[in-house]
């Protein structure tokens, strides 16, 4: 957990509105369907929730996007420079701009604060998808499923993703009053460098990256439990539908959908 402030403004939108766990590098293999498991607040990347099934047919929910614009150009909180730059390479690393520093751009500058454009949900109805994985078995044979059934770790399946192509940093505070980013040095950096990004500029103390794909920076999941045949199930309560168009009745209560972590700061996913 790559921790931040918990008065986050970001932050609180994505954890206390929409259960979200952000992320420290936006990955392209963060979608719907997609396993990871959990132990000790460490988090590995499993792979698609068909290749654990004792089942081969595939699992085919309808997959459906919404714009998300109370989250667009929402400003997270100021943090120090050195911070944020952290934060910074980790989603310049996502998009693909391995190895790029941009350390000399920002001297002088002692607060900075995010925000993105262009965010929207990419999801599969959660009501739907439980009734199709009740009525599948994990493949026992198949030693990632083991250690589940074990619950020596958690199994966790994404249900929605949120993502972004564009990125923005605006100088909070700098040494400087005259502070101003040197944008022709920032084009050069990225000119030079093999990648698919591209940045501009609205003013001289803010600046917006964008990348050719739209990445997860969050996503929500929840917990699928494994009984000693491999079959499948999961906690859940009346209380809590979410993405779901299933009737509530008792044999299809949506599930709990869980921050795998209640500290505010990004995931890191091995």
């Amino acid at each position: 957990m790559f921790k931040l402030c918990n008065d986050d403004g970001l932050l609180k939108i994505l954890k206390e509105t929409f259960n979200a766990n952000p992320i420290k590098i936006p990955e392209e293999r963060i979608k719907p369907l997609i396993v990871y498991s959990g132990k000790n607040k460490r988090f590995k990347y499993i792979g698609e929730i068909e290749n654990l099934l004792s089942d081969d047919s595939q699992i085919n929910p309808e997959l459906k996007d919404s714009q998300m614009a109370n989250l667009s150009a929402t400003q997270s909180k100021s943090i120090d420079t050195k911070l944020g730059l952290q934060v910074m390479s980790g989603f310049l690393q996502g998009f693909g701009a391995n190895g790029i520093s941009l350390d000399s751009v920002f001297e002088g500058v002692e607060k900075i604060s995010f925000s993105f454009q262009n965010v929207s949900r990419n999801y599969v109805d959660v009501g739907k998808l439980c009734l199709e994985l009740s009525k599948r078995k994990f493949n026992l044979e198949h030693p990632v499923n083991k250690r589940f059934l074990d619950e020596d770790e958690m199994c966790i399946i994404v249900d929605s993703i949120i993502t972004s192509n564009n990125f923005s940093i605006k100088v909070e505070k700098a040494s400087k009053s005259d502070f101003k980013f040197n944008i022709p040095e920032i084009e050069n950096i990225f000119s030079s460098s093999e990648n698919k990004i591209s940045s501009s500029s609205s003013s001289s103390l803010d600046i917006s990256f964008e990348g050719e794909k739209s990445l997860a920076f969050a996503f929500t999941s929840f917990v699928l439990n494994c009984d000693e045949d491999g079959s499948i199930y999961y906690e859940g309560e009346e209380d809590k539908m979410h993405l779901t168009t299933i009737p509530n009745v008792e044999d299809t209560i949506p599930p709990s959908i869980d921050l795998l972590e209640a500290e505010f700061g990004l995931l890191e996913i091995e």
